[in-house]
């Protein structure tokens, strides 16, 4: 039997990174940019530009 007082070193050093990237209470981009879009509150018609707008590809920009 192992005795809980020893620490895993390797899952320890995870947790410590783990918690550096991703802290608690952080917001997502996605829930950010979902509120976001909520409190905008556009109109059918405003929503059908985004919708219907050019989606052809840009031409790239010549530096000649």
């Amino acid at each position: 039997m192992t005795d809980p007082t020893i620490r895993n070193l390797p899952d320890e050093a995870r947790r410590g990174l783990d918690e550096a990237v991703r802290p608690e209470g952080r917001v997502g981009l996605g829930s950010l940019l979902a509120e976001i879009g909520r409190q905008a509150a556009l109109t059918d018609e405003e929503r059908a530009v985004f919708i219907s707008r050019d989606k052809t590809q840009a031409r790239p920009v010549s530096l000649e």
